[in-house]
């Protein structure tokens, strides 16, 4: 069995997005924990098409602020 890199805390916002619902998270990992600290917010997307979505949202995110610099 894998084990839990975070714990989730809180629902943040009440009623989930389109894509995602956003946590306040415990971070369990220590390598983790050193880098982003103890406690984060996390989004879970809402189905398997929409973590597509999401992550491609996230990858041209990075690179209009790669390029903006």
């Amino acid at each position: 069995m894998a084990k839990e890199k975070f714990k989730l805390l809180k629902l943040l916002g009440g009623r989930p997005g389109g894509f995602a619902q956003t946590w306040q998270a415990e971070v369990l990992a220590p390598v983790l924990k050193a880098r982003w600290g103890p406690v984060v917010a996390i989004k879970i997307p809402l189905s398997r098409e929409k973590e597509k979505v999401l992550i491609n949202e996230l990858i041209l995110n990075a690179v209009l602020q790669a390029n903006l610099k």
